[in-house]
């Protein structure tokens, strides 16, 4: 889990019909080969990788938006695209799951 003082922030980018389009797309060019288009997962089979992704919609349940923002700046999940991906583009990803 994140600090509290992180876990405790909102998502730097305001919700509004073209940020969540923005996501949307973002979301399918980035993290749907993995995580399947409704963000529910895959298993290892499927993803190429050699373990089964995780819900990201199960997942938010149980953490909030600053939570899973610094998880997401911070490296802190297996996802190797992480690594490559803008923290904009992170953040963007993040309004739609």
């Amino acid at each position: 889990m994140a600090p509290k003082d992180e876990a405790q922030k909102p998502n730097p980018i305001e919700p509004t019909t073209k940020s969540i389009e923005i996501g949307k797309e973002l979301f399918k060019e980035n993290c749907a080969s993995c995580h399947g288009e409704q963000a529910k997962g895959l298993p290892a089979e499927k993803s190429g990788l050699d373990h089964d992704t995780p819900n990201l919609i199960q997942r938010l349940k149980n953490h909030s938006d600053g939570d899973f923002h610094w998880k997401l700046k911070k490296g802190k999940m297996k996802c190797p695209l992480l690594k490559t991906i803008s923290q904009t583009t992170k953040t963007g990803i993040l309004l739609i799951i």
